[in-house]
């Protein structure tokens, strides 16, 4: 099941880390040197998987453009 965690929103690096943003919200963070990254397939955003600071592994889904 996928949950929308945002609508508006970046990537971006910050110091060490790779953060998705949306709103004004750190919805995802992980260390980038151990963060795996790949476009999606349809080209229309990214799948970033990483160990957040919680220690869990997590895995989201930014598209590109909203379009739901």
């Amino acid at each position: 099941m996928d949950t929308v965690l945002g609508k508006d929103g970046f990537i971006l690096i910050k110091g060490t880390d790779i953060v998705v943003v949306c709103g004004t919200r750190d919805v995802f963070r992980c260390n980038v040197s151990e963060a795996e990254a790949g476009e999606l397939l349809s080209g229309d955003g990214v799948l970033i998987t990483g160990t957040g600071q919680d220690g869990m592994k997590q895995s989201v889904v930014a598209y590109y453009t909203y379009r739901w």
